[in-house]
């Protein structure tokens, strides 16, 4: 008599529940981490846009340490400005009168959904009782940048308070680097 084998049919692959758990795991995973990387590269980009203006920064100081005048030394770092761009800078400017600098962002490149997005810096030195004031010739201490963006929270929580510019950035300050909020 002839034998007959049966063969066990066992798992031969995932159950549909099985796999739906995983997908649902998945989903979850790349909801969390789709926001957070698309912040995080829109933040490192402002922060290379921010990175651009150094140069500025130090000719306005080292113009204003030669002149005394905020002025002949807007007007010096403006000629520095003028053709300075970046991937993620549309323009910079520096404010004759005060010296603020501007940092006018290209926003299809950032994708912030702010047109023009703007940083803005301001110029101030500390006088012999400590404070932050505007930038004064004789003053013999460094110069100093506040940067805002919507808000000024972190200029106001310097000790001691830096001043903020007259007005403010229009970028978000959830996209600004952590001195410009």
């Amino acid at each position: 008599m002839k034998t007959i084998k049966y063969r066990s049919v066992g798992s031969g692959g995932f159950s549909l529940i099985e796999l739906m758990t995983v997908i649902g795991i998945i989903a979850i995973l790349a909801a969390i981490a789709i926001p957070s990387y698309v912040g995080y590269n829109l933040r490192s980009k402002i922060s290379e846009a921010y990175g651009v203006v150094a140069p500025i920064q130090h000719s306005f100081a080292e113009a204003f340490l030669q002149t005394g005048s905020i002025s002949q030394a807007a007007a010096a770092s403006n000629i520095d400005a003028a053709g300075l761009q970046s991937k993620y800078v549309s323009s910079i400017s520096v404010e004759s009168s005060t010296g603020e600098i501007t940092i006018t962002l290209r926003d299809a490149n950032l994708g912030t959904g702010v047109t023009n997005p703007t940083l803005v810096l301001k110029p101030q030195q500390i006088n012999s009782g400590g404070a932050y004031v505007v930038p004064t010739a004789g003053l013999n201490s460094p110069i100093d940048w506040s940067c805002v963006s919507t808000t000024s929270t972190t200029a106001a929580a310097t000790t001691p308070v830096m001043l903020a510019p007259a007005v403010l950035g229009t970028l978000p300050s959830k996209y600004a680097p952590q001195q410009c909020k």
